[in-house]
């Protein structure tokens, strides 16, 4: 796709040829274009902006960032279609089912059959996972094929689903009348071939590509929906933050938008997105969003919780087993606190311990264990406010070698003075890149996951080679 760095140079006619879309010859409407391409610049030097702080600030809690998000944008897209899902309930489903939305794509459509309803979210946040890989992976726009196959994921293994439509369809409160059956497959092809192009802007591609989709209306039922997915696909494809067309502010406008597309004008609907896409990217800017965003739409219910937390420990215990083979040790999981144990520890209930990993050099016996268990008081005196329901921590016992020992490990050991294995771990969803914190009596001190895990590693081969 070409992509102009200086969209300045772009032309309504060059912007647009090939596509059902023209901006009249004459001066004021030409000024026009050129008003709204200005304001594409501008929202495009905000966008980039923004992203590279939410890169800064999420950092390796990006994924559970744009979880976020995708939640956001299904809740709103739905909601535009009156599928009434508020976002706690969206988020709910999303969480419930995380297992089917991870599993095999046939097994998520054909679960339309048992509750149609719950596939209202399960369809279209799946489509916008597959949207984001998309946008990893590959640096062309959809083919025609690969549209109706985002269209069946969207609404679920029903007739005619990932199939244009066979029979005439309406659009209820216009007058436009969509393309014929007969005609559907040229004219989606025409959109195909010019989206591999696209305008030159961005903004623009992304609106002329949602306008086209939703004029021609090629499927029975999802038209709305897959033009909004493939919208944000473009804007992800270069680096924009999400268009989220927000029903309770939006939906007059956006509708009015869409039926001057329908006559040819694409103004009103570029307006709207470039708007959007400036306004949330200034919202994006904002310090701390990304933090705010998450405990907004993820921390307010347990199961939520621990899925964060659960992401964060398991990229930390990948990174302590790397650093054990870098110094020839031998590294073995003992096992991840599931949700159970997780509530019990939030309540600090001891009930809830686990062993985590042992680690130690692999010519002898493992000779420290890492095992989880409730936020410790001499921690929560270092915090300005102790959370109700902290996140466990993660403490270091080494191996009882006498000969009468009564376990296997010792939480309580010798330490030198100057010993610099920490007291406790603290594994958190602190999106500031840095989600886990080590405390040395009354000092606390944050480390990036492999930071965290590199020093560790370092610290106990340090006293097992000391003492």
């Amino acid at each position: 796709m070409k992509l102009h760095d200086d969209i300045d140079s772009l032309s309504p006619e060059d912007s647009l040829e090939g596509t059902p879309y023209l901006i009249p010859e004459d001066a004021a409407s030409r000024a026009v274009f050129y008003e709204r391409l200005d304001n594409s610049k501008s929202a495009r030097r905000i966008a980039a902006l923004a992203m590279q702080q939410i890169a800064r600030d999420a950092q390796e809690m990006l994924t559970p960032f744009i979880q976020a998000s995708v939640t956001d944008l299904v809740t709103e897209s739905n909601e535009m279609e009156h599928m009434e899902w508020p976002l706690a309930a969206t988020r709910e489903i999303v969480a419930k089912h995380r297992e089917l939305l991870d599993g095999p794509i046939h097994t998520l459509t054909r679960s339309i059959e048992s509750d149609p309803k719950v596939y209202e979210v399960l369809g279209l946040y799946k489509a916008h996972e597959i949207a984001h890989e998309w946008r990893e992976k590959s640096d062309r726009a959809p083919m025609v094929h690969e549209i109706r196959q985002l269209q069946k994921v969207i609404v679920g293994d029903v007739y005619g689903a990932g199939s244009f439509k066979e029979h005439s369809n309406r659009i209820s409160g216009t007058d436009h009348k969509p393309a014929e059956p007969f005609d559907v497959a040229r004219v989606m092809l025409e959109l195909s071939d010019w989206w591999q192009q696209g305008s030159g802007d961005p903004i623009l591609t992304a609106t002329v590509v949602h306008a086209w989709i939703a004029h021609i209306h090629p499927f029975d039922d999802g038209n709305g929906r897959t033009a909004r997915v493939l919208a944000n696909l473009e804007l992800a494809r270069h680096g924009y933050p999400p268009l989220i067309i927000r029903p309770s502010a939006d939906r007059k406008e956006y509708y009015e938008a869409l039926a001057a597309s329908d006559q040819g004008d694409i103004l009103p609907l570029y307006d709207l997105f470039t708007r959007n896409i400036r306004n949330q990217a200034r919202l994006m800017r904002k310090p701390n969003y990304v933090r705010d965003i998450i405990e907004d739409k993820f921390l307010s219910d347990n199961t939520a919780r621990y899925s964060m937390w659960d992401a964060v420990i398991s990229k930390f215990r990948d990174r302590l087993a790397e650093e054990c083979g870098r110094v020839n040790w031998t590294f073995e999981l003992s096992g991840m606190s599931n949700i159970q144990n997780f509530s019990l520890l939030g309540d600090r209930d001891s009930s809830g311990n686990s062993w985590f990993c042992t680690v130690g050099p692999s010519d002898g016996r493992d000779e420290w264990l890492l095992w989880f268990g409730y936020q410790s008081d001499e921690y929560r005196r270092c915090l300005s406010a102790p959370s109700v329901r902290p996140f466990p921590s993660i403490f270091v016992s080494r191996r009882d070698t006498s000969p009468n020992a009564e376990k296997p490990f010792l939480p309580s050991f010798p330490r030198p003075l100057e010993s610099s294995i920490p007291d406790e771990i603290s594994v958190g969803v602190e999106v500031a890149g840095m989600p886990i914190e080590f405390r040395w009596d009354s000092e606390l001190d944050n480390f990036t996951i492999t930071a965290a895990a590199e020093d560790l590693i370092n610290f106990l081969v340090e006293h097992s080679t000391r003492w």
